[in-house]
């Protein structure tokens, strides 16, 4: 699969945003489709952070914004490349990996 996103089981990895929205660069968006929610990793003034929201159900609507530190996104960004290549989704791979880098 492209760099558009990768399907694992029921969450929908997308790749880092290249611009920026409300001040915000998104690094990392997970989707889940059962039960519906959002986790996105983003950057912020030189911040980081993970927000979460669920998106059905009975806790519609609810969000949680937490702070994230440098290393422990860096991480997961290069978590998350392992897991998109092992997934077969090499292109998603190299974007985290050099998000990752970044972050060094």
């Amino acid at each position: 699969m492209g760099a558009g996103g990768l399907w694992i089981g029921p969450w929908f990895h997308q790749p880092p945003e290249t611009a920026r929205k409300d001040g915000k660069r998104v690094l990392l968006r997970r989707l889940c489709f059962g039960p519906a929610e959002s986790w996105v990793w983003y950057e912020l003034d030189g911040a980081f952070f993970r927000e979460v929201r669920v998106l059905e159900g009975l806790q519609t609507s609810e969000a949680s914004v937490d702070a994230v530190s440098r290393e422990d996104l860096r991480r997961l960004l290069d978590a998350e490349a392992v897991l998109c290549e092992s997934q077969g989704g090499a292109d998603l791979a190299a974007l985290f990996r050099a998000e990752a880098v970044k972050l060094l």
